[in-house]
């Protein structure tokens, strides 16, 4: 038994068990049920790949995976066409014209000619097509979106499901005759995984987590196996010593790799957060020796102008008569020069307790409110999000003292989308305010 039919035996297994994991939850959502009959149709595949490896060609099981291979681009078109908001155009002639593709093509199969190399081109092609029309919509939806977190996530499942469907044409290729190493199937598997979490995580700061730790892992892993296949070549056996040499390697590679690997990742799948996170670390790096109020106002604000993840910022210290926020420093449209502390005093004591305070959550949070009767922690959250669409601010940052006391606070906003930061952005943000006020 070879290694390719060896693979293919236990991605079977790892398929149908993602699809297991994922309908076995209990949101039975639409983007569940189709990943789970992407999953099982690729599992399907994969078994009929390695009864074919161990029975020989024999037809029923030859026409058997080449239908698996016309299905799988069918349910992954309709997979990624479930995370486009609402049905358009081009959605509908994607999945109509793939199911006509896909007719012709099972038509193909059930003839005495499924094997001629005219069929096998043009289900490669077929595949080819779709799966790079599918992806390459919904990494475009990903720009076109009013909301930052949602337009990240459909980026994120884009190229996630590019990767696995280049890995999947990869696949296809014995069918025209190149055999190669089963490295596809190895890499279909990391990237599916990928997709069965990012249907199941709505943070995207879990999705980040996931992406960087599954690209060290798999680049270790191949690091590992090239150097035990390259021991193996040169003396012609596997010895005990290689794999204890192969464990120092990886040891000795591991935290550079995971670096390099981890740093391409968040630039490529979240470039967003990578330079966000690179704006916050250069500004804490830069007012962490200064005392002088003035330039360090100065400092913060011209470290945020500079970030093209805000349009809006203003700085507000507590007055000397303690009853008034005055405007320090400001880029973008000027905000209002004062904040009086008797009208502001919600979101005052939002910043006070928790240290920071988002626009889109007050809102939410005042329906959420009025949906039960609370009236009172409704007119709260309402006097909060009033106060804040006054400051021109999607998200406020408190300035608080060892004792809780406030004494500043910063407002940012960018008015180019809804939603403009995640729950994991404004922590960012509230390590940052955290630190000036130290300082």
């Amino acid at each position: 038994m070879d290694a390719r039919t060896q693979t293919s035996f236990i991605a079977a297994l790892l398929c149908f068990a993602l699809a297991a994991s994922v309908l076995l939850r209990t949101q039975r959502q639409r983007d569940r049920w189709l990943f789970g009959i992407l999953a099982t149709n690729t599992g399907l595949w994969y078994v009929s790949t390695f009864v074919l490896g161990v029975v020989g060609r024999v037809p029923f099981w030859e026409r058997f995976n080449l239908i698996c291979g016309v299905l799988l681009p069918l349910a992954a078109v309709r997979f990624f066409s479930v995370f486009a908001p609402g049905e358009t155009g081009r959605t509908r002639f994607l999945k109509r014209a793939s199911v006509v593709a896909a007719v012709v093509l099972l038509g193909a199969m059930l003839t005495p000619f499924y094997d001629h190399a005219v069929v096998v081109g043009g289900l490669l092609l077929y595949a080819t097509v779709f799966l790079s029309l599918a992806l390459g919509y919904l990494y475009k939806l990903g720009f076109e979106t009013n909301s930052r977190v949602e337009g990240a996530r459909l980026r994120y499942i884009a190229l996630v499901g590019g990767f696995g469907g280049l890995f999947t044409l990869i696949e296809y290729l014995p069918y025209v005759g190149l055999d190669i190493p089963p490295v596809g199937t190895i890499l279909i598997l990391v990237f599916l995984y990928a997709l069965s979490q990012s249907i199941t995580h709505y943070r995207l700061f879990d999705l980040y987590e996931l992406a960087g730790r599954l690209g060290v892992l798999t680049a270790l892993a191949f690091v590992l196996a090239l150097i035990l296949w390259l021991m193996r070549l040169v003396s012609g056996e596997q010895l005990f010593l290689h794999v204890v040499v192969s464990a120092f390697v990886v040891l000795i590679l591991f935290d550079p790799v995971r670096t390099k690997v981890q740093e391409w990742i968040s630039q490529v799948f979240f470039h967003e957060r990578f330079e966000l996170e690179r704006t916050i670390l250069a500004l804490r790096r830069s007012i962490a020796h200064i005392l002088d109020v003035d330039e360090l106002g100065q400092v913060l604000i011209d470290g945020l102008d500079a970030s093209p993840r805000f349009t809006q910022g203003a700085l507000y210290l507590l007055g000397p008569d303690a009853r008034v926020f005055k405007l320090k420093n400001q880029f973008g449209p000027k905000p209002t020069e004062r904040v009086e502390m008797a009208p502001a005093r919600p979101l005052l004591d939002r910043l006070s307790k928790t240290g920071t305070a988002v626009l889109e959550n007050a809102e939410r949070e005042l329906e959420e409110r009025r949906l039960v009767g609370d009236d009172r922690e409704a007119e709260t959250a309402h006097d909060i999000a009033v106060t804040m669409r006054a400051l021109q601010a999607s998200v406020c940052l408190g300035l608080r003292g060892e004792s809780g006391e406030l004494y500043g606070f910063i407002a940012l906003r960018d008015d180019r989308l809804r939603d403009a930061f995640s729950r994991e952005e404004v922590q960012l943000l509230a390590g940052l305010a955290n630190q000036v006020a130290v300082t």
